[in-house]
């Protein structure tokens, strides 16, 4: 797999998929803490599928092989 995903973007990724459980966790819907997964896991994998279709990158440009 190639990294799509920028350090950036994965940092925010991480962010946000650490944070929503908490605050589900705190509402009366936990139900909603699965969509924290995908953020999560996105960014620990550095790729997301979602950016294979138009061919978007956040990733690495400089043309050289990660």
């Amino acid at each position: 797999m190639t990294k799509l995903v920028g350090d950036l973007d994965r940092i925010a990724r991480l962010a946000v998929g650490s944070i929503l459980p908490a605050l589900v966790s705190v509402g009366r819907q936990p139900s909603r803490g699965w969509v924290s997964l995908a953020p999560l896991l996105t960014g620990l994998l550095g790729w997301c599928s979602l950016y294979t279709a138009p061919g978007f990158n956040t990733g690495a440009s400089s043309g050289k092989p990660t």
